[in-house]
């Protein structure tokens, strides 16, 4: 065997070959599991024992493969690898052993016939040999890795031995000091049900901190493994941080702002911070470690790269590979999703405002990085308080003349185009001829020397993100900027300028929409170069940027203009998806899901198909890679030759990644993942757009989707839930008792998975994802959303979101006054929040009071002064939209929500003034009896209000307040008063919505015939024809002006006439030709 063994060693690939025929015949022999175990034993060459060991672990790996050997070989085996274990010097072979003895230790633990090597390690462990103790530890944190659950039953026993371990004055400097770290890691699982275990974590995390310190010296990457304990705490544990998080973060940030030692374990030490920072904000905050914390990371992101790269990428798909920089880069990204806005902004600023006052490029380089990083987590904040500073400082850096300032500008200039929308649009006249003229560049470079200057990526995002965002406000841009997107794809010129040119095409054309059509034919005659050549690997890029660009055409253009190519590109598309390549597959789906929305139903002859190879990625295991201990790799190719029989382990096929598996854990390559996803949404749209057609594939996708609601990756069960939700609606719409028995199978599954997702999901995209969808079936199925169990999973849901009491949230210290929420947690409440009016539209009055009594103290808690503005403006913005839905039973609590909504018209912000005046005027039109006694008090506030109120939205607002409290009750308004007052604020200038309501009251008081509108009839004529002239309003709002137009005109012709021959002649016959053709 040994023999055998060796050849695998040289270099000589014909040797190799005949080596592993002679191995795979070897294992047809039974004896060859001993031999290896012989050569494990007795071969003085380390690389053939180390061979031998991860054969041996590979080929028994598999509980049945140890199952098939004999009883006494394998006491045999248990017997000798112990020894074995305990003899060998080789640090390589020892950790393939000790993988090995795990192995055999899991297919043990069922009937506990190995307690010698728990009774090895025990004395290993407890011995006063510090070279035995190492070996007891080493075992140890292997064992706990591999096999976990053959010590489940008893964690206790770990307390005592973590807390002598770190009592010890070696461990710092010794090799078990580490061991003991790595075997908490294994173990931490564990903590969440023992309070002893949590305890001696608790304990010991300052001495595995001064560990980690110790290491960074002497082993960086040892320090890295040990600092992967906190991810892992946080991930099933996190309150065990608590009491140390501030100690963990200053350990951190010495760490990462140390130049000495080299950039792996820096970048780690930063990203930890970043962990620690997305589970525990509250600490962070309590602790004032925000500005040490930015401090750091500014300076990281300040240090030069290695060499002057105009196109270094900001973010690094790989965190252990990117340098300290990027990772500090990327770090600031999370802290501005997690933390409250103002609090980081600020010491942000300080160092930004500094850092672009000087000359030093790369502190200018980090300042505007620095910049775009905010740019998504504090969106709403920089909208409302920076945005204006933040683009004076971008539109100076994308002139500078320094290449690195100038892409970074750019790269901050798309960041802000991507996330401060609509604001960032209004500056389209200043920013649009910057970078045409970039464009323009770019195309004289092309035709001079066929060559772009570096930085073209920067100058791509920063157009691209713009202009997708910038809807009519792109059109007088047009032209010019189609003609330099075109130009570019010339086959001759670079691959990437196309690719980025196909891609700009696209995002022009979701803003534009029908305005696209001149360049429609020229943009489809390109699109077909790339979508019917073959492509080399290096130019299917090309293909794939098509694809998607021609699904954004189908969806831009829609059935009227894109139903001519929607049959040819159907059959083009069901071609491209025949492949394996992910990348081109998950676009295929965008395109079939796009050409759904133009073919409608006439989808129907190809949905068979497309299905069957949806539902073949979303079964599909391709993608997954096993890894393996590095120093096994070379191990891996030799034995993967081997398995070629039934009865032998296949690691090739891995679609059940299971506990039998030989990989130390495996990942998903991320392409097959988005194909994942991409197959889950597809199905979503193509169910939503071809109605009855997809009936007979409803099933079966919901099975298939609903496998992976559990996925590891976010965005998967995100997609999933998504999915599952629009199934549930398509069910809805069978309108046959199987429809309906399918729809309360489908409801029984999703809304508990919902629920429970909601509650224990740890990703905050994954549970307002979940909400969404939540929302989006009470909004189209109804009925059968609110009834048994369904109603009080949702209510509960919306409950724990709203009171923090699910597991994306940060618990700690809820109940300070000055505690803040980040964006992404404040988003997350509203979306809970925007299911409660829903709730009310799909049930009666009566069931959705008893619904809001449980949700309503929460909500009026949110109104109080200590939470933020949105919350406020937020939640008495949902408070007045339920006011209708509780309709006449809300004459009982009419007093009670008066308290509520009449300080808030005063608050010191225009919207929540806005929408709690929007709440007041509901509130009297719904109570009406109740709240008479009230009317002055109301008028009282309305009128002070109204006296120094300059937000056009709550003048508005107040208007519409008086509207109803007019309708309510007339007698009790003083109209000689309030009604000229009313008319002067009118029409209205921004809600106009309010118009309904305004329009409604000039009709009520037609009806009673009332003096004071008679009196000044003329001006009510005025508003309701600069309301029609203007369109300002829905359809319905601006029937209702009609109607009340022909009515005055009817009844007081000469009035009318009068006012229309006081306008314009154009306004005159339009208002005439509208009158004279409605209904």
């Amino acid at each position: 065997m040994e023999e055998i063994l060796s050849k695998l060693l040289v270099s000589n690939n014909a040797v190799i070959i005949q080596g592993t025929k002679e191995l795979r015949e070897a294992f047809k022999n039974p004896e060859a599991i001993p031999a290896l175990c012989n050569v494990l034993s007795t071969s003085s060459n380390a690389q053939i024992r180390q061979y031998a060991a991860v054969i041996l672990r590979k080929r028994l790996s598999k509980q049945k493969n140890w199952n098939k050997i004999p009883n006494d070989v394998k006491t045999n085996i248990k017997q000798g690898i112990l020894q074995i274990l305990i003899n060998e010097k080789e640090n390589s072979v020892k950790n393939s052993v000790a993988q090995f003895v795990g192995i055999i230790a899991r297919h043990e633990v069922a009937t506990s016939n190995w307690p010698e090597l728990l009774k090895l390690v025990q004395d290993l462990v407890t011995s006063s040999n510090t070279a035995e103790v190492e070996l007891g530890v080493f075992t140890l944190s292997v064992l706990t890795d591999v096999a976990l659950e053959i010590f489940s039953k008893h964690p206790e026993h770990f307390s005592a031995f973590f807390m002598n371990t770190f009592q010890s004055p070696n461990c710092l400097n010794t090799t078990y000091g580490y061991y003991t770290v790595m075997t908490m890691i294994h173990v931490v699982s564990l903590c969440e049900t023992n309070a002893a275990l949590q305890n001696a974590y608790n304990k010991t995390i300052p001495q595995i901190i001064q560990i980690i310190k110790y290491l960074a010296t002497t082993d960086e990457q040892k320090a890295c493994d040990c600092m992967e304990l906190f991810d892992e705490i946080s991930g099933c544990a996190d309150t065990l941080l608590i009491p140390h998080v501030q100690s963990i973060i200053q350990m951190c940030l010495e760490l990462a702002g140390n130049k000495n030692l080299g950039d792996v374990i820096r970048s780690k030490a930063i990203n930890v911070v970043g962990w620690i920072t997305r589970v525990r904000r509250k600490s962070i905050i309590k602790h004032k470690l925000i500005k040490p914390i930015v401090d750091v990371i500014f300076a990281l992101m300040c240090e030069p790269p290695d060499e002057d790269d105009e196109d270094e990428d900001y973010f690094a798909d790989d965190d252990d590979d990117s340098s300290p920089s990027t990772n500090a880069a990327q770090t600031l990204d999370v802290l501005a999703l997690s933390l409250p806005p103002e609090k980081l902004i600020t010491p942000v600023l300080d160092w930004v405002s500094k850092g672009l006052a000087g000359d030093n490029v790369h502190v200018k380089r980090a300042s505007y990085l620095s910049l775009a990083m905010l740019a998504e987590g504090c969106s709403e904040c920089i909208r409302n308080k920076y945005l204006k500073i933040f683009l004076q400082c971008v539109c100076r850096g994308i002139t500078d003349p320094t290449p690195v300032v100038r892409n970074v500008a750019l790269f901050a200039l798309g960041h802000f185009s991507e996330y401060l929308q609509p604001e960032i649009s209004e500056y389209a006249s200043e920013l649009m001829p910057v970078l045409l003229e970039y464009l323009s560049q770019l195309c004289s470079q092309l035709m001079k020397n066929g060559k772009p200057s570096p930085g073209i990526d920067k100058m791509f995002y920063a157009l691209e993100m713009f202009c997708q965002n910038l809807e009519e406000k792109l059109m007088p841009y047009l032209p010019p900027l189609m003609e330099g997107l075109l130009m570019t794809l010339k086959p001759e010129y670079p691959v990437h300028v196309q690719d980025l040119a196909i891609s700009a095409i696209g995002a022009t054309a979701a803003a534009v929409k029908l305005g696209i059509l001149p360049f429609f034919p020229r943009i489809i005659e390109h699109l077909k170069i790339y979508l019917l050549q073959e492509h080399e690997p290096d130019t299917l890029c090309l293909q794939i940027e098509a694809i998607v660009t021609l699904s954004v055409l189908a969806r831009t253009l829609g059935e009227e203009h894109f139903a001519p190519l929607a049959e040819e590109t159907m059959q083009l598309a069901m071609k491209l998806a025949d492949t394996d390549d992910p990348d081109v597959k998950k676009t295929t789906y965008g395109l079939f899901s796009a050409l759904s929305s133009v073919m409608k139903d006439k989808i129907s002859p190809y949905l068979s198909k497309i299905v069957e190879m949806m539902i073949e990625s979303l079964k599909s295991s391709c993608g997954i890679v096993p890894h393996y201990a590095e120093d096994e790799n070379a191990v891996l190719p030799i034995y993967d030759d081997l398995s070629d029989t039934a009865d032998e382990e296949d690691i090739d096929n891995v679609s059940e990644v299971s506990s039998d598996s030989g990989a130390d854990h495996y990942t998903v390559e991320n392409s097959y993942v988005i194909e994942k996803e991409e197959a889950c949404l597809s199905l979503k749209d193509i169910a939503s757009h071809s109605g009855v057609t997809f009936l007979p594939y409803l099933e079966q996708s919901f099975q298939e989707v609903h496998k992976l609601i559990d996925y590891p990756h976010d965005y998967i069960r995100k997609a999933s839930v998504e999915a599952l939700a629009q199934f549930c609606i398509n069910f809805s719409k069978i309108e046959t008792p199987e429809g309906k028995q399918a729809l309360n199978k489908g409801l029984n599954v999703v809304v508990p998975q919902c629920a429970e997702m909601v509650k224990t999901d740890e990703e905050i995209c994954v549970v307002i994802g979940v909400l969404d969808s939540l929302n989006e079936m009470v909004k189209e199925i109804k009925r059968p959303m609110v009834e048994g169990d369904n109603l009080p999973l949702i209510v509960n849901s919306i409950k724990d979101v709203l009171t923090y009491k699910t597991k994306c949230q940060d618990k700690e210290d809820d109940d300070d006054p000055e505690s803040e929420d980040a964006e992404q947690d404040e988003l997350l409440l509203q979306t809970a929040g925007d299911i409660i009016p829903n709730l009310g539209r799909a049930m009666n009055s009566n069931e959705f009071v008893q619904c809001l009594s449980e949700i309503l103290p929460i909500m009026i808690e949110k109104l109080k002064k200590k939470t933020s503005v949105s919350q406020r403006s937020f939640f008495v913005g949902t408070l007045a939209e339920c006011m209708a839905l509780i309709g006449p039973e809300l004459r009982y609590q009419a007093v009670q929500m008066l308290q509520v909504f009449l300080p808030l018209i005063k608050d010191e912000d225009q919207e929540v003034r806005s929408n709690a005046i929007y709440g007041l005027g509901e509130l009297v039109l719904h109570s009406k009896e109740p709240l008479y006694p009230h009317y002055n008090e109301i008028l009282t506030g309305l009128s002070n209000v109204l006296s120094k109120e300059t937000y056009n939205n709550a003048i508005d607002n107040i208007c519409g307040a008086l509207a109803r409290l007019v309708i309510t009750n007339t007698d009790l308004v003083p109209m000689d008063i309030v009604f000229p007052g009313f008319l002067q604020r009118l029409p209205l200038r921004e809600d106009f919505e309010e118009h309904s309501a305004v329009l409604k009251c000039f009709g009520h008081l037609y009806q009673l015939g009332h003096p004071i509108l008679l009196k000044h009839l003329g001006d009510v004529i005025k508003v309701c024809c600069s309301i029609l002239n203007d369109n300002q309003g829905k359809p319905e709002v601006l029937i209702m002006a009609c109607e009340f137009l022909k009515t005055c005109q009817k009844d007081f012709p000469a009035e009318f006439t009068n006012v229309l021959q006081g306008v314009p002649g154009e306004i005159s016959a339009k208002i005439n030709g509208l009158l004279s053709s409605s209904p």
